[in-house]
């Protein structure tokens, strides 16, 4: 179980937590006879303290903000050109792309999953 149980709530703290967690699943190893690794991991978390939001990013996952009537994505998919992930929690040397930026009144986020991706939702999103 990981939970961040300490005083500190920065961002380097939230950092170091989810190092902890792409080692702990790196260490699963790999499937037998391969160099697929067991456990790998796409995730985006968005961390918003104090008007600001932070997210950090690896994998596939989305998020967009939804600001005065325009739909912008925040992250971009971590995939190789066979669709494979090229980036993910549970690789030996994990990097989490990080944007934070200033959240206003009537800011929304939207988070999903590659399936929604996968489903052409994206394009409809940026068009509304």
């Amino acid at each position: 179980e990981y939970q961040y149980r300490g005083p500190d709530c920065s961002l380097a703290a939230l950092q170091a937590l989810l190092l902890d967690i792409n080692a702990e699943i790196f260490s699963w190893g790999y499937i037998e006879n391969s160099d697929r690794p067991t456990g790998a991991c796409a995730a985006s978390i968005a961390w918003i303290i104090d008007h600001q939001m932070h997210v950090l990013h690896s994998g596939d996952t989305c998020v967009w903000l939804h600001r005065e009537g325009t739909c912008k994505t925040l992250t971009r998919s971590h995939t190789s050109t066979d669709g494979c992930l090229a980036r993910y929690f549970g690789q030996p040397a994990m990097e989490c792309e990080l944007h934070t930026l200033p959240l206003r009144d009537g800011d929304q986020i939207l988070m999903s999953s590659d399936g929604i991706l996968s489903a052409g939702v994206s394009n409809f999103l940026l068009a509304e």
